[in-house]
């Protein structure tokens, strides 16, 4: 048998030290590790897919510095991603949509389904920073294993349940789009508009 679990929280450092290593013959520095689980988060699978990326794009030189992992990991993307989602859970459509037509901006593939992968990674982490205080952590203790920039303003008002909700409605669009009903653009917005009218009726409710 063989163990697959994920690393616990406080040995997911040395996961990433160990795996550059052993994988890739690439050396990480605690400021190298600590940048790459902020700009990613600590799932083991996306980890193990930006290490090669970076090994990749290291060449030859044995070590990846928190300068590769910042040009490499999109960190600019990311926040554009998480503002689409700031947007909606502040109930702002249109800075959403704003957020949303930049991200498109950075897709070199243009309109292509890797930037629903981004909302849905992003979407994940909100989730996961959400159970994690469902179990009992502070907003900042959640923070602190679930890198998402201006969280604190809305993850204390928003329910594990609501956020489940935007994910099965983002899985829908994703779907229209593999199935040529639309376009991910399109999608997209029409899944922005909807949750965005759904956090508005809340908070007016």
């Amino acid at each position: 048998m063989i163990a697959c679990g994920v690393p616990a929280k406080q040995a997911m450092a040395r996961w990433i030290e160990q795996r550059a290593a052993q994988e890739y013959g690439k050396r990480l520095k605690p400021a190298a590790v600590t940048a790459l689980r902020q700009h990613i988060g600590d799932v083991p699978g996306v980890l193990d897919g930006e290490l090669a990326k970076l090994s990749t794009y290291v060449g030859d030189r044995s070590e990846i510095t928190p300068a590769d992992i910042a040009r490499l990991t999109g960190h600019l993307r990311d926040e554009q991603v998480f503002g689409v989602l700031d947007g909606i859970l502040s109930g702002e459509t249109g800075a959403a949509l704003t957020q949303w037509e930049q991200v498109l901006a950075t897709d070199r593939a243009g309109n292509s389904p890797k930037s629903i992968g981004g909302l849905a990674a992003a979407l994940r982490r909100w989730l996961q920073a959400r159970r994690l205080m469902d179990g009992g952590l502070s907003v900042g203790a959640a923070l602190k294993q679930v890198w998402i920039p201006n969280a604190d303003r809305h993850l204390s008002r928003i329910s594990t349940a609501s956020l489940e909700t935007m994910q099965r409605r983002l899985l829908s669009a994703e779907l229209s789009t593999r199935s040529g009903l639309s376009d991910v653009r399109t999608a997209v917005e029409q899944w922005i508009v909807l949750c965005a009218a759904m956090r508005t009726a809340r908070v007016a409710g």
